[in-house]
C-alpha cells in the first residue's frame, strides 16, 4: 500500500456524495449548491464514501475532497495487496473558505491571475509546507516518509469561458524509489462555485503528457456542460 501513498501525496502539491440515475454522474453539494460531476473519462469509476475518506489524506487540509475517480480495476483492488500502484486518478475539490462564496465572472478573472502569478513565480513554499504535513499524517499511520520535489511547471493547457488549467511534472520519492508524476490542475467556475480539478498520471511517454492534458480539458467542459 505504500506505493498508493506515494502516489496520492502529489495531490496536496498543487461531503457527502449520492449517485444519480446516470451511473457516470455523481452529485455533490458545495455550499449548499448541488454540483453535477460526470466521469473524467471512459473507464473511471467515482471511489464512494469510504475510499473517499481514506484518499483525505492526500487533500490540503485547506481543501475539501468532493469526489475521486479511479480506473475500474483499480478500484476493485483498492485497499488489498493486489494493488501497490495507481498510475492515474482524478480528484474534484473545494476550498473550504470559500465553498459558501459566489465566484462570478470577474472574481474569476483575478483567481486565474493569481494563479498564473504564482505558476510563473514557483511554489517551493508550498511544497515544503506540503511536504511537512505529508510526513505528519503517514507517520500518524505508520508510513514511510514521502518526499515530493519541487514541480516543474509545463504552462498552460488550456483556458476557456469558465475554466483554465496549468501541467506541471514532479518526483515523488519513497526511499530509494522514485516514480514521476505529471499533474493538471485545473480551475473552473461552476454554478458560481470556484472549484479545482486535478488528472495524474505517472510519466512514462510522451503520451501520458498529451493524456493528461486531453482529460483535463475534456473534464472540465463536461463539469461545465452538466451543470448549465
Amino acid at each position: 500500500m505504500n506505493k498508493i501513498f506515494m502516489l496520492v501525496a502529489v495531490c496536496f502539491c498543487c461531503s457527502a456524495v449520492c449517485f444519480a440515475a446516470d451511473n457516470d454522474v455523481a452529485e455533490v453539494k458545495v455550499g449548499g449548491v448541488s454540483i453535477n460531476v460526470p466521469a473524467p473519462s471512459a473507464g473511471f469509476e467515482e471511489v464512494g464514501y469510504d475510499k473517499r475518506e481514506f484518499l483525505e489524506i492526500a487533500v490540503p487540509p485547506n481543501n475539501r475532497l468532493l469526489s475521486a475517480f479511479l480506473t475500474e480495476d483499480d478500484l476493485k483492488k483498492f485497499g488489498t495487496e493486489e494493488l501497490d500502484y495507481l498510475s492515474r486518478y482524478m480528484m474534484l475539490q473545494v476550498a473550504r473558505g470559500a465553498e459558501y462564496m459566489a465566484c462570478g465572472p470577474e472574481d474569476f478573472k483575478i483567481v486565474v491571475e493569481s494563479m498564473s502569478d504564482a505558476m510563473n513565480q514557483g511554489i517551493q513554499d508550498t511544497i515544503d509546507e506540503a511536504n511537512a504535513e505529508i510526513s505528519k499524517r503517514l507517520k500518524a499511520i505508520n508510513v514511510d516518509e514521502i518526499r515530493v520535489d519541487k514541480p516543474e511547471m509545463l504552462g498552460r493547457i488550456f483556458s476557456i469561458t469558465d475554466a483554465t488549467a496549468f501541467a506541471m511534472i514532479m518526483s515523488v520519492k519513497e526511499n530509494a524509489r522514485t516514480t514521476k508524476m505529471i499533474c493538471g490542475l485545473c480551475t473552473l467556475r461552476v454554478k458560481s462555485k470556484l472549484l479545482f480539478a486535478y488528472v495524474y498520471s505517472e510519466y512514462k511517454d510522451e503520451d501520458s503528457l498529451k493524456w493528461v492534458c486531453n482529460t483535463a480539458e475534456n473534464w472540465a467542459k463536461a463539469l461545465i456542460n452538466a451543470n448549465q
